[in-house]
């Protein structure tokens, strides 16, 4: 893999000071030591040692990494290597994300019939009727945005008016026709 024309390193080099003076409320002294080790990363600053070809006798320095792992060049390699070993696990066909929702009951009470039936309010009646459709009540929660607490207050109420003591009676006695 090539080198990218610019690093985050050197993104830090040029805002420089003025980065550090606008982040001082909220810049602690961990993002400090992060951004340092990022900027000395595979520079003079850390050391490094010479390597030498056996062959030719060719000489290059190479400067030790800070291993940091917020550090994107320390990093890469291994992230690399965790992508090609994700790519081997894939089966070789092509992945699609499909999502179905499907009522359980086929046939299920008008929100109306169910309000005159049963003499719900509005609120117990959008639930009594996502109850009918399968959802759970952890479900109905995230779908109307409200406490688990309420929901519970619902379902209570649920109970009482139709002398059903579970969910599955209650929707099999009194919410399918």
């Amino acid at each position: 893999m090539s080198r990218p024309p610019v690093e985050v390193a050197d993104v830090i080099r040029t805002a420089g000071e003025s980065f550090f003076e606008r982040s001082q409320n909220w810049f602690t002294w961990l993002h400090f030591k992060v951004v340092n080790a990022i900027l000395l990363c595979r520079t003079a600053g850390l050391g490094g040692h010479q390597d030498a070809c056996s062959g030719c006798g060719y000489q290059v320095i190479s400067f030790n990494s800070c291993r940091n792992r917020h550090c994107p060049r320390c990093q890469a390699n291994a992230r690399d290597r965790w992508l090609e070993a994700r790519e081997k696990e894939l089966l070789p066909t092509r992945y699609v994300h499909i999502r179905r929702l499907e009522c359980r009951n086929k046939s299920i009470l008008a929100p109306e019939i169910l309000a005159l039936k049963l003499g719900l309010t509005k609120a117990e009646t959008t639930f009594a009727s996502l109850l009918a459709a399968g959802l759970s009540v952890v479900q109905i929660c995230g779908r109307l945005r409200i406490h688990e607490s309420t929901a519970r207050t619902h379902l209570r109420h649920l109970y009482q008016k139709t002398g059903a003591r579970r969910q599955a009676e209650l929707v099999s006695r009194s919410l399918v026709p």
